[in-house]
């Protein structure tokens, strides 16, 4: 299940496969609410999915932790993949 840690970072905790499709929808919605263009957006979805494919593969479960950064152009505010661990 999912976890903010504090209001910029979010825990997925990865127990089986069926935690991949709520990890993948629920980054994929805050890449689009961050504002990030289609093709960044679409980057984002195949990283997820290798780095879930991974966790359950080489280590059965694991936890994803996703930052959401500021920046000083736009988009004001970005998305960024900080962990994966078992």
């Amino acid at each position: 299940m999912e976890e903010w840690i504090t209001g910029r970072q979010i825990s997925f905790n990865i127990e089986d496969r069926s935690y991949l499709a709520l990890l993948k929808r629920e980054v994929h919605r805050l890449s689009v609410q961050c504002g990030l263009s289609e093709k960044k957006v679409a980057e984002i979805d195949i990283v997820v999915a290798e780095i879930g494919s991974n966790i359950i593969k080489h280590a059965g479960s694991g936890e994803v932790l996703v930052m959401l950064t500021d920046q000083p152009q736009p988009p004001s505010r970005s998305l960024a993949l900080i962990m994966a661990r078992a």
